[in-house]
């Protein structure tokens, strides 16, 4: 199995955060040209992405612009588990398999654990970017793959400070919800980047009863009241209200079924979602629990 060049161990990890190397300094970022469409295809990643939807137009097009495609094989490592990595990778074809390495305590052997399979579109590698620490997971190919690749030092000049203020406003968020306190680094980050915020006018409907849910929803700011109607198409009535810190959406997730309610805007609201995908290979240690919760909140 071979490892993707510009992944090493450094002697130290802290030497970037302290004196000198904390000076900013003039910095022009590599440059590598592509086609219109190439740049048109990396542009759409990054602003559905966490790290770099928040960037201005030009500090955008020097990040494309930095990005550089890189070819990997069928079961070529791309990240190694507990290495000082210097990029990180966006998935331009293909499909990579995350796996992390815990401790079995009753046989004392390290054990991997396939955590997510990350496919077109998908943003790894950025951790150890974002937090200057050891790679969090291991990284495999598992068919032939097209990524673009951005090094730590455009990084670090051009997009963290912007992420790390967006993640720990996030971060603030998810610890202060119930549901998720008990997550750990790992998931608490990959949510952070995950997590779509939305804003919402009064009366605006984020559910409607009879759909098929989509999302799982957040109130981040504002009030959102839940109604139903005996028969649909009917006037409907109030039913519950959900505030800040609360969840919903997750009762059609867990059971494929029709929402059993709407959800409505109560004044100017903003949300906080996550996609199916992403509520069942993130969230799925809190599947038990949330069931439970269901259970008890709509008695099924």
């Amino acid at each position: 199995m071979r490892a993707i060049t510009g992944t090493r161990q450094r002697c130290s990890v802290s030497a970037e955060a302290y004196g000198a190397w904390n000076v900013k300094r003039e910095f022009t970022p590599p440059f590598y040209a592509k086609e219109p469409h190439q740049e048109q295809a990396v542009a759409g990643v990054l602003l559905h992405s966490f790290l770099f939807n928040g960037l201005e137009h030009e500090a955008l097009q020097q990040v494309i612009g930095a990005m550089q495609l890189c070819s990997v094989e069928p079961e070529q490592m791309v990240i190694s588990q507990g290495d000082d990595g210097d990029f990180l990778f966006i998935i331009e074809s293909g499909l990579m398999d995350c796996y992390k390495r815990s401790r079995d305590f009753e046989t004392g052997q390290d054990v991997e654990a396939l955590v997510k399979t990350c496919g077109p579109g998908d943003v790894f590698g950025e951790l150890a970017l974002l937090y200057n620490c050891p790679r969090a997971a291991s990284v495999i190919a598992r068919e032939a793959s097209l990524l673009w690749k951005l090094d730590r030092e455009t990084f670090n000049h051009i997009v963290r400070d912007s992420a790390e203020q967006r993640m720990a406003k996030l971060q603030e968020f998810i610890t202060q919800c119930p549901l998720l306190a008990n997550l750990s680094t790992y998931e608490n980050t990959k949510l952070c980047e995950a997590l779509q915020r939305q804003e919402w006018q009064d009366g605006d409907y984020i559910i409607r009863q009879g759909d098929i849910g989509k999302e799982f929803y957040f109130v981040e700011s504002g009030v959102c009241v839940a109604r139903k109607s005996a028969i649909p198409g009917e006037t409907d009535e109030v039913v519950g209200q959900h505030n800040v810190g609360d969840y919903f959406g997750e009762l059609s997730l867990l059971t494929s079924e029709p929402c059993r309610a709407s959800v409505v805007a109560h004044g100017y609201v903003t949300t906080l979602s996550v996609t199916h995908q992403t509520f069942t290979s993130l969230l799925g240690a809190l599947r038990d629990r949330l069931s439970h919760e269901a259970a008890e909140r709509y008695g099924f």
